[in-house]
């Protein structure tokens, strides 16, 4: 066969070099014995531009069921696999290996996989190395709570959590929020204690003017401003009882 002639199997209408056409099951078949080691290529020459290796339908439905191999020249893609139908473009059945970033639905950016849409699983396992727990040292420096009312007028959230405008351009490192939220956790449990210490001799003295003035029930389960305004108002009544009993002390001796 001359190599410098285009030829045409079963068409005398061909428009490459070796083009081959069949009415029956299959076109062209190549056995290769596994014992000899042999193996089918195709090779692109891309002296003078990109080429590409394409494995492609004819007619009928699957027209667009296309399998590419690209020329290297061609930014797009190496391999490309597109299909019209409703079922899968590619299935891999074994390991796969995937050295490189992968992007699905978006463009290439320079994280390892990038998803623009919503990811499902039964469980995600997140490793790091700078988990909390050292809230609750001694050499702590935990915030007094003016400080942190300072704080959350002026930012709007809370030291160390990223703000609603950064989560929304950056977004959220799973690993990295939940070492921060347990800190948060354990900060707000020694103000929480020593809050309880504080009320602890307010309820005592409650109490006793409770006891003093022959009251039967108050309820206990109120905020530190309530308990100031009671005992206030309780303040005011004995003050009022005192002076009228030193009004009619003093109106009796006269």
């Amino acid at each position: 066969m001359d190599s410098s002639l285009t030829n045409g199997i079963g068409t005398d209408s061909f428009c490459a070099s070796l083009e081959i056409q069949s009415t029956f099951g299959g076109g062209l078949h190549s056995t290769i014995k596994s014992g000899n080691g042999g193996a089918v290529t195709f090779t692109i020459d891309d002296t003078n531009g990109s080429g590409h290796a394409l494995l492609a339908s004819t007619s009928g439905t699957g027209r667009a069921d296309e399998i590419v191999i690209q020329n290297t020249s061609n930014p797009n893609s190496a391999l490309y696999v597109s299909t019209n139908g409703t079922g899968k473009a590619l299935q891999v059945s074994g390991k796969t290996q995937l050295d490189g970033n992968v992007t699905i639905g978006d463009a290439f950016t320079n994280y390892q996989l990038k998803v623009n849409g919503t990811v499902k699983s039964r469980e995600v396992v997140v490793t790091t190395t700078n988990f909390s727990g050292y809230g609750f040292d001694d050499d702590y420096d935990l915030m007094g709570l003016s400080d942190l009312e300072q704080v959350i007028r002026q930012e709007g959230h809370l030291p160390g959590i990223p703000s609603a405008d950064e989560v929304a351009s950056s977004g959220i490192g799973i690993g990295d929020m939940q070492t921060r939220l347990p800190e948060k956790i354990e900060e707000l449990t020694p103000y929480t204690i020593e809050r309880e210490k504080e009320l602890d001799p307010l309820r005592s003295q409650f109490a006793d003017i409770q006891n003093a003035v022959g009251a039967k029930f108050v309820p206990f389960c109120m905020t530190t401003s309530a308990v100031w305004a009671l005992l206030g108002g309780l303040a005011v009544v004995i003050l009022t009882f005192k002076v009228r009993r030193f009004i009619m002390t003093a109106k009796s001796h006269q």
